[in-house]
């Protein structure tokens, strides 16, 4: 999933943005597989919208945690670090 947004938005660190608008919302970064269907936003768009950071600050901590408990800890660090 990292390699999908450093495609996109140069930092993989952004890829919980992609699996929070994606259809069927994914929750395991892990779980992505062959075929899935992905939404790709645009990045300054949702960093420049008050409610899209609303979320992005409620989903990312989820998903930081989450690779924390997978011992991606500098993962982990960096999806911290998006959030305001």
């Amino acid at each position: 999933m990292a390699q999908i947004a450093r495609r996109f938005y140069q930092d993989g660190s952004y890829y919980p943005l992609i699996m929070m608008v994606s259809e069927n919302m994914i929750t395991d970064p892990d779980s992505i597989s062959p075929g899935m269907r992905l939404t790709i936003p645009v990045l300054n768009e949702n960093l420049n919208d008050a409610t899209a950071k609303e979320s992005m600050n409620r989903f990312f901590p989820e998903i930081a945690k989450f690779e924390e408990q997978r011992g991606r800890h500098n993962t982990a660090e960096l999806i911290g670090s998006h959030v305001d």
